[in-house]
């Protein structure tokens, strides 16, 4: 009550001048009443930071703004807002900031009730704080229980706010995020089957459109839309997704520190099979490493190199994440998130990639090699064991497949058996299935070569992983759409094949999806441009496919020559040039040189009467070339 008085008091009494906040070279433009330049400047820094999602650097700026000038509203809101729920982190975390998060807001109304309106802003402000105080409550228990009511409450007063000022892109954008923010906790995988999840998206991105059409430059409607547009579930409209991407990258670029920004533009880069754009955000994000767990982002580069045939930095990489995952085991690096609620046990869940990437590339001795990751971890005991008898079904003996089999539905039991055993939100359970069911099939293809089953069992194996919530890395090695569509193909079955791999590069675009559309397509004697588009994917492959799941050895190595022959261009001509060049000029010369010589002796020996000319021989005529030098 006296904090409330004290800051209501010290508000009326206090006379502001008006200062237009402009940010150079990014995004917003709030109008904020304070006579503290120093508050303007924490103010745009921290506000910079939140439309990047960088947190940990918002909530310190938009605090020493508020401290700077403590009459100013806005700064206040904005410090309340901050303090909220953030992606990637659960309910107790939360919890930690919530009698923060509720003073700040109380506060701010209180603030903004004492301005004079010399912005014409006041009405915009006070329906902002309004909202807000939905957001928060006093009573930590109930806090707990009805967070994400209390987070639709606040979504659907923010959506009244930005109905009242459509052509003000930070209201605009502040609405999306208030309904991005409805399906806590699981904020990063879009919610794609969740109600609640589909109808805030559906609210959000005309807002994000709004705030775009009026800034398309605006680093939190870029951010939420890159990231609602990535999952599939929304799309760009009619020539509008060149102008979001460029403005994306260009702000990332503009903005080091910002991965969050990076990470969300390669993700919808990815999906608009933009490869190399992807590569670079990703690129980019990983070099950042702040504010997510560096090992997202590395995982990010390992799924792209899959999906795009590049073998020798898909394999690096993940040796270089099964080495982090397991120093992150033993605690998160220093400003970056905790692995505990979000990315599980990091090396149970990402030591897996080295196997399962031997396996993609059909390096089958490295995979029979592998250890066995121990009973401790059986995720990842499941996804060696499938591993492996896949390899075995290929490489031998086979008969040792349906021991890897029963090792992997043993492994998948355990998970099922123990759910809260520290892989956080990771879907170890149904992916550990969905590999156990392929390497079923597989192993009922030993005895029956033509089951006619084989379909049916994939396609339910589909149905099920479709279950699992869309998500960037995607959550398996290869999707398992694509093995679906491979054994259409091998039954023949080329129209479905061709809707099955349509599917899937609408959900996960890869080289390997788009190598079978091009074989189904070719099958119904139909140009679908799949050809063109796999070239693009597999320009920087290491390998070539002989079908979708499988590697064509015999033009692996041709391949790699060529690729090499591309990437140097000039300047390899010229050495080849120089290599065939030089030694056959020398050669010339030599043999010049001795023709020379013998003409010389036989014009002397003419004149002496020797009729033998051929008595001198060319080692003789060489010992005269280079005097001295015994042959």
């Amino acid at each position: 009550f006296w904090l409330k008085l004290s800051v209501l008091s010290s508000g009326m009494c206090h006379g502001w001048h008006n200062r237009l906040l402009a940010f150079v070279g990014v995004v917003q433009a709030w109008q904020i009443q304070t006579e503290s330049g120093t508050a303007v400047a924490a103010f745009t820094n921290g506000w910079r930071a939140f439309s990047r999602l960088d947190f940990d650097v918002a909530v310190p700026e938009l605090r020493r703004s508020s401290n700077e000038d403590p009459r100013c509203g806005l700064c206040m809101w904005a410090v309340a807002v901050a303090l909220g729920p953030r992606p990637y982190e659960s309910t107790s975390s939360a919890l930690q900031r919530l009698p923060a998060a509720f003073d700040a807001s109380e506060a701010a109304l209180l603030l903004i009730a004492a301005e004079d309106d010399t912005t014409g802003t006041k009405e915009r402000n006070k329906q902002l704080a309004e909202a807000l105080t939905v957001r928060y409550s006093q009573n930590t228990a109930e806090y707990s229980i009805q967070r994400r009511s209390l987070e639709r409450l606040w979504g659907k007063r923010m959506s009244n706010v930005a109905v009242n000022f459509p052509s003000d892109p930070d209201v605009q954008a502040v609405a999306a995020f208030a309904l991005v923010q409805q399906c806590d906790p699981i904020w990063i995988s879009l919610w794609t089957r969740h109600p609640v999840g589909d109808a805030a998206q559906q609210q959000a991105m005309p807002l994000l459109q709004n705030a775009l059409d009026v800034n398309p430059t605006h680093g939190l409607a870029l951010n939420l839309y890159l990231w609602l547009q990535a999952g599939g579930t929304a799309s760009f409209p009619e020539g509008k997704q060149t102008e979001v991407v460029v403005h994306a990258q260009a702000l990332a670029r503009s903005e080091p520190g910002a991965p969050v920004m990076q990470f969300h533009a390669g993700a919808a880069l990815l999906q608009a099979e933009d490869w190399r754009g992807a590569d670079a955000s990703f690129m980019a994000a990983t070099s950042a490493g702040r504010p997510l767990h560096p090992l997202v982002y590395l995982e990010a580069l390992v799924d792209l190199y899959r999906r795009t045939g590049q073998k020798n930095r898909a394999v690096k990489y993940s040796v270089a994440l099964a080495g982090m995952a397991k120093a992150a085991s033993l605690g998160p690096p220093a400003g970056s998130a905790s692995t505990s609620s979000t990315l599980g046990n990091p090396l149970e869940r990402y030591s897996v990639h080295v196997v399962l990437t031997n396996l993609l590339f059909g390096d089958h001795r490295e995979v029979l090699r592998s250890p066995d990751p121990g009973s401790d971890m059986p995720y990842a005991q499941a996804c060696w064991h499938y591993a492996r008898g896949m390899a075995l079904i290929s490489s031998g003996p086979q008969e040792l497949a349906g021991t890897a089999l029963a090792g992997c539905q043993q492994a998948v039991a355990e998970i099922k058996r123990t759910p809260a055993r520290g892989l956080g939100r990771f879907p170890a359970a149904a992916i550990g299935a969905t590999y156990c069911g392929i390497l079923g099939v597989m192993v009922s293809r030993l005895a029956k070569p033509a089951d006619p089953d084989d379909v049916r069992k994939l396609r339910g194996l589909v149905h099920d992983a479709d279950a699992v919530d869309w998500d960037i890395p995607m959550p398996w090695y290869l999707s398992p759409r694509v093995f679906l569509g491979a054994a259409m193909l091998r039954a023949g079955d080329g129209v479905g094949a061709k809707e099955i791999f349509e599917t899937d590069l609408r959900i996960y675009p890869s080289g390997w999806a788009l190598f079978g559309y091009a074989q189904a397509c070719a099958s119904l004697g139909e140009d679908c441009g799949a050809k063109t588009r796999f070239e693009n994917a597999w320009k920087e492959a290491d390998v070539s496919l002989r079908t979708p799941v499988t590697v064509d050895f015999g033009h692996s190595a041709r391949s790699q020559a060529a690729r090499f022959l591309q990437r140097s261009g000039w300047e390899l001509l010229v050495v080849v040039v120089a290599l065939v060049a030089i030694p056959s000029a020398l050669f010339i010369w030599w043999n010049g040189r001795l023709a020379y010589l013998r003409k010389k002796r036989r014009g002397e020996t003419d004149s002496d009467g020797d009729s033998d000319s051929s008595s001198t021989t060319d080692v003789e005529l060489s010992q005269r070339l280079i005097p001295g030098k015994n042959f």
